[in-house]
């Protein structure tokens, strides 16, 4: 019984803080970028490119 009663305290917990979060991303419009915007942002900054020329 125990152990039924914290599988569902830690179910409970997980489910809320993880609606919780969607909720305040999208009350934030927190911006979601995709893969090809992420990697034009890295290559834009020059970041990407200075890395890709170290001395070895």
């Amino acid at each position: 019984m125990a152990n039924t009663l914290l599988y569902f305290v830690l179910m409970t917990v997980f489910l809320l803080f993880s609606v919780f979060k969607i909720w305040w991303e999208t009350a934030n419009k927190r911006r979601a970028y995709t893969t090809k915007e992420w990697l034009d942002k890295a290559f834009e900054s020059g970041a990407a490119l200075l890395n890709s020329y170290r001395v070895r």
